[in-house]
């Protein structure tokens, strides 16, 4: 009676509330609007409208929600009427029908109230241009999508298994309903959301990832298990004399029911527009992190299992052959799955930005770093173990072939996205983002090392004071010292080219401010008069006009830049030299002399050679030779 009371007065306040913002909202349609009316309290820019919209959504899928659950368990109990025995019995039916239904009836008319109130208000721009409204259609998108997919493949899954699961078909059918509700809504012509393609493709990326994750789980575990029933009919012939019964297809058939769903809504919502509209931030997003970044772990997780397998096989020949094939099948499918999807998205992002593109190799490189420095820090475990007595031959030999194994996968990934010797790496040798990759990984790297280095001295100096063998000591430290070692190469591999590519960036930045700087006093130069024509006797009219001159040279040559700009009518800049203290005196004689001095007579003699050159930019470096070496700079 309690819960009949309580059910009454929640129908009550639904249809109420449900009922006023029908009424208000019907008032708002019918009140003539006069431009001279000043606005009211809850236009659509007010924060009062804002705050509005959000109770009405939020009101709304909470109803929503609701009403699915309960329409869902009521179509459940009605599929299972007369196939459980305890729902044969009225009492068992109503008990089971009560709740759902009672959910149905009160909040499946308030759902649909709210929502035809709130389907009216769309007719106004203001309302479609909400961000509020984008954001709900794209929540309760993937919420239908995720609840409703999962359920119905779930369904189908157990039919293979020749088991009835009304629960699961249920859900699935009101889900799909609820998903197709709302993507109707979110292409509507009229009353659909205006907002940017970043905020409108949220609910198709989502359903993007959705489907990669489960069509890729599902091929993994089909693969596996088919590996893994094709491995048994190999090996236990051999061992047993008998193959492996049992209807093995049935579990690889549920995991191709997921595989071929998960597939089907990765194809509904992948990205039609090609490369005329672009890719949004959005879905780059979701092609970097997981068609690429989770791909590419995945595959080389799979191959480094695979390979580890087959060494055994060729190396454990003590060991049964099934033991040594156990993680082979599981390997494999990782790979291959992991493989085909990490190169579909590669090739998609060709049509991409560069960002994503440059984002995508940095990932893989990390991956193949990571894999190849764990494989190197393994050998060296290995190599500490094998020098202790009292380590056993097997776990050296498991531990040796799991760092070849990463190794061999993860050096060839990282050579192939890192490109070292490649000068024109994606992104450019120095470019920013590259210098910040370098920057992490060397931090991240070195503080593993400082810790590894820790734990390294702290186990020496507990075996010297406690007096304990060497044995011990190297059981000890053979891991953080593989640890150190690696990660040790990694920092100093990345430090290395780090400063490299920095004075690769600082020299090109100069020499990009010298070339507008040349660019600029060229310009001018040729749209004032010819009044330099006392130091233009060296000057050739056939060859472009010198405008600039840079002179590297010692701290004394400051002199020289006064008599050499008369000269060539050219402007000096003077950059000193940090490896030379004094200027050579054949430069700086007559530096501070007047035209007809000596000194004079080799800053003439160096302007001839700078107008000789015909280009407008020059550098003269000035050491310890007889004289400035000139070079000419191109613009």
């Amino acid at each position: 009676m309690i819960g009949f009371t309580v059910l009454v007065f929640v129908l009550i306040v639904a249809v109420g509330a449900a009922a006023a913002v029908v009424a208000r909202s019907r008032a708002a349609d019918q009140r003539p609007q006069h431009a001279e009316d000043p606005p009211t309290a809850f236009t659509p820019a007010s924060p009062q409208g804002a705050a509005r919209r959000l109770v009405t959504l939020a009101l709304l899928a909470i109803l929503i929600v609701v009403a699915s659950v309960g329409l869902a368990g009521v179509l459940a109990v009605v599929w299972d009427a007369g196939r459980v025995e305890g729902l044969r019995a009225g009492a068992g039916r109503v008990r089971r029908l009560s709740e759902p239904l009672a959910a149905v009836l009160v909040a499946g008319p308030a759902a649909l109230a709210l929502w035809w109130a709130l389907w009216r208000r769309l007719a106004a721009p203001a309302e479609r241009r909400s961000e509020l409204w984008v954001l709900y259609l794209a929540a309760m998108s993937t919420l239908s999508l995720v609840i409703g997919a999962s359920t119905a493949l779930s369904a189908i899954s157990e039919l293979v298994h020749g088991r009835w699961d009304a629960s699961s078909a249920s859900a699935g059918l009101v889900w799909a309903g609820v998903w197709l509700w709302h993507r109707w809504m979110a292409a509507h012509p009229t009353k659909g959301p205006t907002q940017t393609r970043e905020l409108t493709d949220l609910a198709p990326a989502a359903g993007t990832a959705y489907g990669l994750v489960v069509g890729a789980g599902g091929a993994i575990a089909a693969l596996g298990m088919t590996f893994s029933r094709l491995f048994d009919a190999l090996v236990d012939p051999i061992t047993t004399g008998s193959a492996a019964r049992g209807s093995w297809w049935q579990p690889v058939l549920g995991a191709l029911v997921w595989a071929s769903g998960g597939a089907f809504v990765w194809w509904v919502h992948r990205d039609r527009r090609g490369s005329a509209g672009g890719p949004s931030v959005i879905r780059e997003i979701v092609t970097v992190a997981l068609g690429v970044a989770a791909a590419a772990a995945v595959a080389l997780v799979g191959a480094a299992t695979a390979t580890y397998a087959m060494l055994r096989v060729l190396v454990e020949t003590a060991a049964p052959l099934g033991s040594r094939l156990d993680t082979l099948p599981i390997g494999l499918a990782l790979a291959l799955v992991g493989a085909a999807v990490w190169l579909l998205h590669a090739r998609a992002l060709r049509a991409g930005s560069g960002g994503a593109q440059l984002a995508a190799r940095l990932i893989v490189s990390t991956l193949g770093l990571a894999s190849a420095a764990t494989g190197i820090g393994m050998l060296v475990a290995t190599a500490l173990d094998a020098a202790g007595a009292q380590i056993e031959r097997s776990a050296t030999l498991q531990l040796a072939l799991a760092g070849v194994s990463l190794l061999a996968v993860g050096g060839p990934t990282w050579w192939r996205a890192w490109q070292p010797r490649s000068s024109d790496v994606a992104g450019g040798a120095g470019s920013t983002a590259r210098r910040v990759y370098l920057t992490v990984v060397f931090g991240l790297a070195a503080l593993v090392g400082l810790i590894a280095a820790v734990v390294v001295l702290t186990q020496v100096v507990d075996v010297a004071v406690s007096g304990v063998g060497a044995d011990r000591l190297l059981r000890q430290i053979s891991r953080p010292c593989g640890l150190f070692a690696a990660t040790g190469l990694v920092a100093g591999y990345h430090a290395l080219v780090w400063r490299r590519e920095t004075a690769a960036a600082a020299v090109a930045a100069a020499a990009s401010a010298a070339s507008a700087t040349a660019s600029a006093s060229a310009s001018a130069s040729a749209s004032s008069t010819a009044s330099a024509s006392t130091a233009g006797a060296v000057i050739s009219t056939a060859a472009p006009r010198l405008s600039r001159i840079v002179l590297v040279a010692p701290p004394a040559a400051a002199a020289l830049v006064g008599p050499l700009q008369a000269a060539t009518g050219a402007s000096v800049t003077h950059w000193v030299r940090a490896d030379l203290g004094i200027a050579p005196d054949h430069l700086v004689s007559g530096a501070g002399s007047d035209t007809g001095g000596d000194g004079m007579g080799d800053v003439g003699e160096l302007a001839r050679r700078l107008q000789d050159l015909g280009c407008p930019v020059a550098l003269v470096v000035a050491g310890l030779a007889e004289s400035p070496e000139v070079i000419p700079v191109k613009s």
